[in-house]
C-alpha cells in the first residue's frame, strides 16, 4: 500500500510540473502559443498497462482538452506503452528525442527515469 501511495504521489508531482509548464506558455495566436496552424506534439511514455496509469493518461489528455488543445487540430499525441520492458523505454525515449516532441509525459517512475536520462 505504501508503495502505491508513493507512486501516486510521484505521478501527481510530475503531473503538476507538466501543468505548470503549460501554464507558462505564452498565448500569441493559438491556444498552444504558436503560429496559427502549429501543432503541439506530446509524447506519452507509459511503463505498463494498469488501471491507475491508464486513468492518469486519460486525465492528462482531458486536461489538455480543457485548455483548448484538441488532438487533430492543434495537438498531436504519440502514445507509447513500454510493456514493462526497460529496453522498450530506452527505444521510445530515443525516438521522442530524435522526433523533437514538444513535451513528454512519463507515466511511472521507470518511464520518467528513462526519458530523463535521454534529455
Amino acid at each position: 500500500m505504501k508503495k502505491q501511495l508513493k507512486s501516486v504521489a510521484i505521478f501527481l508531482s510530475v503531473l503538476m510540473l507538466v501543468g505548470s509548464l503549460f501554464g507558462c506558455a505564452s498565448n500569441t495566436n493559438t491556444a498552444g502559443g504558436g503560429k496559427a496552424g502549429d501543432k503541439v506534439t506530446v509524447g506519452i511514455i507509459q511503463f505498463t498497462a494498469h488501471v491507475a496509469l491508464d486513468s492518469a493518461r486519460e486525465g492528462f489528455i482531458a486536461a489538455l482538452q480543457d485548455n483548448n488543445f484538441v488532438e487533430g487540430q492543434n495537438l498531436e499525441i504519440d502514445f507509447q506503452n513500454a510493456q514493462a520492458d526497460q529496453s522498450n523505454l530506452s527505444t521510445i525515449s530515443d525516438r521522442f528525442v530524435s522526433n523533437k516532441v514538444d513535451l513528454v509525459l512519463a507515466i511511472a517512475t521507470p518511464a520518467a527515469q528513462a526519458i530523463a536520462g535521454k534529455t
